[in-house]
């Protein structure tokens, strides 16, 4: 019994090595029809980072609903995959996305961020926003943040569930690692008025007025607006 674990151990780390290195000459479907045999009818398990060079592949070649559905399987538990922590699957997963975020594209590596983080805000919303908040951490303990546009639907997810704490803790970190949009300064101001720290809502306001945003601010209800239009007052605060 140990020598068929150790066997599969060599084998599988052998597989990834290989696959890490030739990767890119590959073409998608077909290495996601070896997964498919390898998987069932052999009963290999692959390890996870395998799984993620897989996934950047399909990414990197726009074939995003098996990418999805191979996320959708792998975070499930549908795959035959070897997890060194199966209760936190989706960091496992986020940590390797990580690390393979410098192998090539990094265009490709914050699309796959993307996708993870918004699986887990969609696909996962039964366990809360947790999972999407784990990975969003992960991801930025490690200087990665998924795109601004996918953060921005994380942030404002928060905010219309009224998960404002956590609302506000996702907009403290990419405060702190990449220069905000227009549209996370709004969602934040929106939360920060509804959850009741106002002083924090006028603070987050000047941010957003000293950098003008291109001369236009972008409100709740999804409207643009001129930088004339009078935001402070639309949003309950007093201009300074």
């Amino acid at each position: 019994m140990l020598e068929q674990l150790l066997l599969t151990e060599v084998l599988t780390q052998a597989f990834d090595a290989v696959l890490l290195e030739i990767h890119s000459s590959l073409k998608p479907l077909n290495v996601l029809k070896i997964f498919h045999i390898g998987s069932g009818s052999c009963g290999f398990k692959f390890n996870v980072r395998s799984y993620c060079t897989l996934l950047r592949l399909l990414v990197a070649s726009n074939h995003d609903d098996p990418a999805r559905l191979l996320l959708i399987r792998l975070i499930d538990g549908k795959l035959p995959a070897l997890f060194d922590n199966p209760q936190k699957k989706h960091v496992e997963v986020a940590a390797f996305l990580a690390e393979l975020s410098c192998v090539s594209d990094f265009g490709v590596a914050v699309r796959t961020f993307d996708l993870l983080v918004h699986l887990c805000c969609t696909q996962f919303k039964n366990v809360g926003f947790d999972a999407a908040l784990d990975v969003f951490r992960s991801l930025a303990s490690r200087g990665l943040y998924p795109s601004l546009k996918t953060s921005n639907f994380l942030l404002s997810s928060l905010v219309k569930e009224s998960e404002l704490r956590k609302s506000y803790e996702v907009f403290g970190v990419l405060n702190n690692g990449v220069k905000p949009d227009v549209y996370l300064f709004s969602t934040t101001i929106n939360a920060f008025c509804k959850g009741g720290p106002v002083d924090e809502a006028k603070e987050i306001l000047r941010k957003m007025e000293k950098m003008g945003a291109g001369g236009w601010f972008y409100v709740a209800e999804h409207r643009f607006w001129p930088s004339s239009f009078n935001v402070g007052g639309y949003f309950g605060l007093e201009r300074s």
